[in-house]
């Protein structure tokens, strides 16, 4: 893995020195302009960065980026970055998501920013309420 965009979103490099951008599957980030941003992308980059990854895509998101799951050292970095609290469960309509229990057991837990941030605004409400955040 070479690059971490943000708490969600990594680019891998690779055999064919080609670059990819991909999206994690089941989890959702706080945005960068938002609190606890920064914090959920140091987390990605201590588990990711300069790592092997295996990815396991499962198809593509509207921004044309890859979406799945990144395996590093036989650990699914998305579900581990639930389990530290520095991302949510995805949330369908009709389902709190494939990764909720690890959720409640990090805000159990008092880890990542549940501690920090008791009334944390998840991030699909933060882009619905305040739109995406600038670009750098």
């Amino acid at each position: 893995m070479v690059a971490v965009t943000d708490g969600d979103t990594l680019t891998l490099r690779l055999p064919d020195a080609q670059r990819v951008t991909v999206r994690l599957r089941d989890i959702d980030a706080p945005e960068m302009c938002q609190p606890w941003g920064p914090e959920a992308k140091a987390a990605l980059s201590e588990l990711a960065l300069n790592k092997l990854a295996i990815l396991t895509p499962s198809g593509r998101d509207g921004f044309g980026r890859v979406v799945g799951r990144i395996t590093v050292e036989e650990l699914d970095v998305g579900r581990r970055l639930v389990e530290e609290g520095h991302a949510w469960s995805t949330r369908t309509r009709y389902d709190r998501g494939p990764l909720v229990k690890q959720e409640r057991m990090a805000k159990a837990l008092g880890r990542g920013l549940h501690p920090q941030l008791p009334r944390a605004v998840p991030p699909w409400e933060w882009r619905r309420d305040k739109g995406p955040c600038p670009k750098p």
